[in-house]
């Protein structure tokens, strides 16, 4: 357990915020336009979409003839993206940029983590530094700027490490 002397947990609230807005300022720059899309943002935002429109999970992209053309109900695996994804869907409208953002918002949970994770290891200055190096990992850049499970995956495991 960490013992946080009294002037020490507006340190680290400073040091959280610092890392956040680097983390906020680089992930938000051009981020309807780098990277490109890929062929499964559109997949994988599809049955969030089909969430926040009515409550069911399909993707409206699977069409049966022999179904009278009619939608098949498909339960996409990834619940979890879906049910943060579709808020962002229905406060902000769909596209890639507010399906981005919600990859985004998790990441800035992945950062704030990945401090408090370090914290527990070492000071307040490995964790910044820590919270630096995976700010600036280029998967890590590319995870949060995508339509993708990867950074739900890295965000709990980050997490559950820290509450072990």
């Amino acid at each position: 357990m960490i013992s946080i002397k009294p002037g020490q947990r507006y340190a680290d609230v400073f040091f959280v915020l610092i890392l956040l807005i680097i983390f906020g300022f680089s992930s938000l720059l051009f981020l309807d336009r780098f990277p490109k899309t890929w062929m499964d943002e559109a997949w994988d935002s599809t049955t969030a979409y089909t969430f926040q429109l009515d409550g069911t999970f399909r993707n409206i992209s699977l069409v049966d003839p022999a179904f009278g053309n009619q939608d098949v109900h498909f339960l996409q695996p990834r619940i979890f993206s879906n049910v943060v994804m579709a808020p962002f869907f229905a406060w902000l409208g769909v596209g890639n940029f507010q399906g981005r953002l919600a990859s985004v918002f998790v990441g800035a949970l992945a950062v704030t983590g990945i401090y408090l994770l370090a914290r527990k290891m070492g000071g307040p200055i490995f964790a910044s530094v820590c919270g630096l190096l995976l700010i600036f990992d280029n998967l890590f850049f590319v995870v949060t700027r995508t339509i993708r499970p990867e950074i739900y995956v890295t965000a709990i495991s980050i997490w559950a490490l820290y509450f072990i």
